[in-house]
């Protein structure tokens, strides 16, 4: 990568190229709609496979300790979480998050506002259910025209996990 230093755009197809961006998909003949059966396939498969199964027993939590509401964030937290967020995109996030971390002030003040209404409501907004879907061999030495050789990556936009940080705290 020694060349790359003196042509920057030399040295991100390279970084491209290790990260596996923009290469072909390992075989033309997997489609999307494909891949979603296959997966829509094993998830019906083991359904099916456990329907006959008493439903499980869920514990409750220790004494004392309950989950009926979630404490607000502030503009400050928000901000603050924005700017400690590592410079990675997806191809969902609205701006590239480099550019969100130098307007952590400016938009600090509406992702607040969705984020403490979310968190009393319980409910996340339906984009931030969202994914992209990328479908990457298990191990290398698979069949890459066999979708069981598969397995799915989803990359989710900044924002919901942004979320999720500040509830996990």
């Amino acid at each position: 990568m020694e060349a790359e230093r003196s042509d920057p755009k030399r040295l991100w197809q390279t970084i491209d190229t290790l990260l596996g961006r923009g290469r072909p998909p390992a075989n033309d003949e997997i489609s999307a709609d494909r891949f979603q059966k296959y997966f829509e396939d094993k998830v019906a498969s083991v359904c099916a496979s456990t329907e006959s199964e008493p439903s499980p027993d869920f514990l409750g939590g220790p004494a004392g300790v309950s989950l009926c509401k979630l404490d607000p964030v502030d503009c400050r937290e928000v901000a603050d979480a924005i700017r400690q967020l590592p410079n990675k995109s997806c191809a969902a996030d609205p701006v590239p998050t480099s550019i969100l971390k130098q307007l952590a002030d400016d938009v600090a003040p509406f992702l607040t506002a969705v984020f403490n209404r979310s968190m009393m409501e319980g409910v996340a907004p339906a984009a931030f259910k969202l994914a992209f879907i990328t479908p990457h061999l298990k191990k290398p030495y698979l069949d890459a025209t066999d979708v069981r050789s598969l397995k799915s990556i989803s990359n989710l936009s900044v924002i919901p996990l942004l979320l999720e940080r500040l509830v996990a705290g």
